[in-house]
């Protein structure tokens, strides 16, 4: 009998050996090795593998690899890079691919730039898709990042990268991701001439940033080619045309908290369940209070002291049971609550 159980991760943001040994450690993966590795390792081949009979698909909800976390001044990694500097963990997820469980992998925004063949070159059997939906359980899973303005992918702007990655890139030198909007305002000399509409917030935050890193443009690969960073402020003037100073302060704000846009998403297409990732805060939570029955449910990450997988499943009685799992170091995973709808 096929299993039944699908299990959602997100956010492992895994880097290469030179991220994660580079001197400074502010300027180092998220991901850490010595920290995350042996867990991630066990959970994959004893909590997923092991427990084949029982899993019908494990989805990876995007961010799995991450090339957006590197100083301006230094090449990013690529891609192989990163796939060589974490042997064990692609070891176990090839073998999870050729067992009877489906690997899916959907795109995150830290991963924007890993096109389908290149990561099906390193694991044949994974199933790409932009989202993960399941009609029995009325459920929908994807990364979240498109419904944040920062880390949104607009195909017609930038070739699709979205503004966060140089925000990112250039906010590595002050050690750490820059994640709410008033951090953003904080780095801008002239926020009140924003406020009246008299600049363009894009180019202002760009702008502030790279002053503080001390850099006039970004390397962006190993052979050195260089982006200026009058030339990225051009690329996303077309943002500015679609959102003012106010409109890009509501949008940064909804960043942290992505349930209220899964509300919207159950109410416009009818899930009984969305699951997103990208917000680095695991929960499950259901909402029943003017609304038809609902679970919201975020993945967390793994590139931080704790760790947590969601496990969705159908019970005797044709519901759907949504279950977020604390992952243990040594793999196991843990019930933390558990919502039916």
């Amino acid at each position: 009998m096929a299993g039944t159980k699908r299990i959602f991760i997100s956010d492992i943001h895994l880097s290469s050996e030179e991220r994660y040994n580079a001197p400074e450690k502010s300027k180092r993966a998220r991901f850490s090795p010595a920290d995350h590795n042996s867990r991630l390792v066990n959970f994959l081949n004893k909590s997923i593998l092991k427990k084949e009979a029982e899993i019908r698909d494990l989805v990876l909800v995007g961010d799995i690899f991450d090339d957006w976390v590197c100083p301006p001044d230094e090449a990013p990694p690529t891609f192989e890079d990163i796939f060589r500097s974490n042997p064990e963990i692609m070891d176990a997820m090839k073998s999870i691919a050729k067992s009877k469980i489906n690997l899916f992998y959907l795109p995150g925004n830290h991963d924007f730039g890993l096109t389908e063949r290149k990561i099906r070159s390193e694991i044949p059997a994974l199933i790409c898709q932009k989202a993960y939906d399941d009609a029995g359980l009325k459920l929908h899973a994807e990364h979240g990042n498109q419904y944040v303005l920062f880390n949104r992918s607009f195909p017609k702007i930038a070739n699709g990268r979205p503004i966060g990655y140089f925000i990112t890139r250039l906010s590595e030198h002050l050690g750490g991701y820059v994640n709410r909007f008033h951090d953003l305002v904080s780095y801008i000399d002239d926020a009140l001439e924003l406020a009246a509409g008299k600049s363009n917030i894009f180019a202002s935050i760009i702008e502030g940033l790279a002053e503080r890193a001390g850099v006039n443009e970004i390397v962006m690969d190993a052979r050195g080619k260089m982006i200026s960073i009058e030339t990225i402020k051009k690329m996303y003037e077309p943002l500015a045309a679609k959102y003012s100073f106010f409109a890009a302060g509501k949008k940064m704000a909804e960043e942290g908290e992505l349930e209220p846009l899964g509300d919207r998403l159950s109410e416009k297409k009818g899930f009984k369940v969305v699951i997103f990732g990208h917000t680095h805060k695991a929960r499950i939570d259901k909402d029943s209070f003017l609304v038809a029955d609902r679970i919201y449910g975020n993945t967390g990450c793994w590139s931080q002291n704790k760790a947590h997988c969601i496990v969705a499943d159908e019970d005797k009685n044709g519901k759907a049971t949504v279950q977020l799992c604390r992952v243990e170091n040594s793999g196991r995973a843990v019930q933390v609550e558990t919502e039916k709808v």
